[in-house]
């Protein structure tokens, strides 16, 4: 995703506020050369992509630029904390900031360039690196691309459409519909049934599905219906949940059997359906059928690619194979998706024969049918333009039809498309994702271009809406008002397996998955930032397991429910910078032996219970730099910092922690404390120690007013030597 970084440093590179702090400290010139082999980069990356080759010498060089980018970006970084501390600066003093916003959308990350002379000296070698890329273009052949393609720019859909909740475009599977819905309403047996739909992947297990759960008949006849999807890495409880919710009853807190009974309960004496939709496993319905009463005529439908799966079930069950589409089912879903608004051009421009292709490569498969229909619906409707696609799809080989169709797609995105795609590889599989929290996630990344005339946000729509005009994903829900993609799926069509997300930067709201405590973790190497969240004791295990692939992190937040956070079962990271844990009521341990924040210069602790010995820790980190007490419950209401504590500390702050009531500074602490925010701690006194502070330039102490402990007149008269005193809430005086 070498283009992915390089258009995000460009946009910085471009915006006039950023122009405008590389002027005021003079090096303007000096990182404008850099853009200019920037761009030269990235006309050379869309060549690439529209001739979709690279030799063994031209990925090299597009490795270098991809180094030297991060390198430009931290140097554009290093100048943008300098702009922000000095506007911080000059708002405390009244004047108002001009461009802060602005800086503050563009960083992104703390910079490791602590020095203005360290600076010069990279940026010297970073021009350096960059002649030495405009010397190697011949020698790493990076002039020799041309134009092979058409235009590959994004084409977006002329309107929205709001679909019916049946697919107008779907075909086939009325008998097969017939059958299992006879099957299912059969009366003979009051006991649980189990029919299972059985087919390979993209046969249209799940359509068919819908299908019988949508029928008048099933809606009618059972008085429960639930719809499950398992897929491959499911996590029991969460199925578990997912039918409390259904049910609307409160989900079980963990899979104890007393947490169970109110599903059995609910379920027990009522008729009820349940799909069970993509499941891999047998072990699945062991499990579940302990919470399924075996009475009163209900059923489960399955839909699994594994005949052994849907035989492993011990009840009376019912195998449906789904057979391939025939022949004229399959030219009429071919011609729905490839040439939605003209059909009658397969008969005009002589395109049967080599649609006829296209569909014996399909094999009779509904999902690859409408993945390439997709493809070619972006193409020119002619015999020369079909043809160049069959050429691109028989380089992929013969194996896995799917597979092969999947891939020639990714080959046709468009350029700046292909790493939007690419991020769908942290999700789930069948997850349903939330449109607008993944538009964010892509733009923090930098994967969005800015376009005339267009914010961010409404770029990133338009990209969800090119993938779901290409079936690339699959829409869920849709906005009333203004039809907008609001809930979609990957599925089964996320990346394929050779799609690489190695070099992701940015990785925000993740949830620790079951799959990963089976061994899958992502591969991730360049990762810098992770957001994650952790929901049982097991996992933080695979955490520290996977923190240990994790060279490049430099921001982590972790976010955990009654969890206890050792730091001393973290590995070393080097380069981690920014750490924070949020417990939600869980408890922080930190020991001398742990290496894990030896390097940590802004630490966040929130929703805790810290303890004296642990402040004694944390106060030897000699690189701390900012810490931070968010919602922090202290073990017996007093904190210490003791003398020669905290040598480095600029900034402390103490938010919404209510439970402290006496702070105790002795001299020598903290002693070159610059900044202390004191943010309603209604029960906290005002430290005496302030007065051995005497670095400190800067101080806010906000309280509710009628919870108040001390005054206005107070802190003044305690803190002379502070510049800098802003209070809200505080009465002026006592009374």
């Amino acid at each position: 995703m070498a283009e992915g970084i390089v258009n995000f440093v460009l946009s910085k590179l471009g915006d006039a506020a950023i122009k405008e702090v590389l002027r005021i400290y003079g090096v303007s010139g000096q990182v404008e050369k850099m853009g200019r082999v920037l761009r030269w980069a990235q006309a050379f990356l869309k060549d690439a992509d529209k001739s979709r080759r690279l030799t063994e010498r031209q990925k090299y060089w597009v490795k270098l630029v991809r180094d030297v980018t991060y390198d430009i970006e931290d140097v554009i970084d290093f100048y943008l904390s300098l702009e922000l501390d000095a506007q911080e600066r000059r708002a405390s003093e009244g004047c108002c900031p001009t461009v802060k916003n602005t800086i503050k959308r563009w960083l992104r990350k703390p910079t490791k360039l602590p020095e203005l002379h360290s600076l010069g000296n990279a940026i010297e070698e970073i021009e350096k690196r960059i002649d030495e890329i405009e010397r190697s273009r011949d020698i790493w052949d990076v002039n020799s691309l041309g134009d092979n393609g058409g235009d590959m720019g994004i084409r977006r859909p002329k309107q929205i459409i709001v679909p019916d909740n049946d697919d107008p475009d779907v075909v086939g599977f009325d008998k097969d519909r017939h059958n299992i819905v006879q099957k299912l309403l059969d009366q003979d047996s009051s006991r649980l049934h189990v029919i299972s739909i059985v087919a390979q992947g993209g046969a249209g297990k799940t359509t068919l599905a819908k299908k019988v759960y949508n029928s008048p008949d099933i809606r009618r006849n059972f008085g429960f219906h639930l719809w499950i999807t398992v897929s491959q890495s499911f996590e029991l409880l969460n199925i578990m949940r997912r039918i409390a919710e259904q049910l609307k009853i409160e989900p079980p807190p963990s899979l104890e059997g007393h947490h169970l009974n109110d599903l059995y309960e609910c379920l027990n004496g009522k008729r009820y359906i349940i799909v069970l939709d993509d499941v891999w496993s047998e072990n699945l319905w062991a499990e579940l059928r302990k919470v399924l009463p075996n009475n009163n005529g209900s059923r489960v439908l399955m839909t699994s690619r594994f005949e052994d799966v849907a035989t492993m079930v011990d009840a009376a069950h019912i195998v449906h194979h789904l057979e391939p589409l025939p022949h004229e089912l399959c030219l009429e879903l071919f011609l729905k998706k490839a040439l939605p608004q003209n059909p009658s051009e397969y008969y005009t421009n002589n395109l049967s024969e080599i649609s006829e292709l296209f569909i014996k490569i399909c094999g009779g498969l509904p999902l690859a049918l409408v993945i390439l229909g997709g493809i070619l619906s972006n193409e020119e409707p002619t015999h020369d333009a079909w043809e160049r696609v069959m050429k691109r799809i028989s380089q992929h080989g013969v194996g896995n039809k799917i597979s092969e169709v999947l891939a020639s797609s990714y080959d046709y995105l468009p350029f700046a498309l292909k790493s939007c795609f690419m991020y769908f590889a942290i999700f789930p599989e069948d997850y349903e994702i939330e449109a607008l929290h993944l538009q964010r996630m892509w733009i923090a990344e930098g994967l969005i271009p800015q376009e005339d005339g267009s914010t961010l946000e409404d770029t990133a729509g338009d990209f969800l809406e090119d993938l779901a005009k290409r079936n690339m994903i699959q829409v869920l829900q849709r906005g009333v008002c203004d039809g907008s993609i609001t809930f979609f799926g990957a599925g089964s069509l996320g990346p394929p397996p050779k799609i690489s997300l190695k070099n992701l930067q940015t990785l925000l709201g993740i949830r620790n998955r079951e799959s990963w405590a089976r061994g899958n973790l992502p591969n991730l190497p360049n990762l810098r930032s992770l957001s994650i969240a952790m929901t049982e004791r097991l996992q933080i295990e695979v955490i520290v397991e996977f923190l240990r692939t994790l060279k490049k992190l430099d921001d982590l937040v972790v976010t955990g429910r009654d969890l206890l956070i050792d730091t001393s079962e973290f590995p070393f990271c080097a380069n981690l910078t920014k750490f924070g844990y949020f417990g939600i009521g869980g408890s922080f341990q930190a020991t001398d032996s742990s290496l894990f924040l030896i390097n940590v210069t802004q630490l966040t602790l929130g929703d805790l219970k810290i303890q004296q010995h642990h402040i004694a820790v944390l106060e030897k980190l000699a690189k701390l730099i900012v810490l931070q007490f968010v919602d922090i419950q202290f073990v017996g209401g007093k904190i210490m910092f003791s003398t020669k504590g905290f040598p480095c500390l600029r900034g402390l702050q103490f938010n919404f922690s209510n439970n402290v009531e006496e702070l105790h500074i002795e001299k020598g602490a903290m002693p070159v404390l610059q900044q202390l925010r004191v943010m309603y701690c209604d029960n906290l006194k005002l430290p005496q120690g302030l007065k051995y502070l005497t670095k400190l330039n800067t101080m806010w102490w906000y309280a509710d007013p009628e919870k108040a402990t001390t005054t206005v007149e107070e802190i003044h008269q305690l803190c002379e030597h502070v510049p800098t005193i802003m209070t809200d809430g505080l009465p002026q005086r006592r009374h």
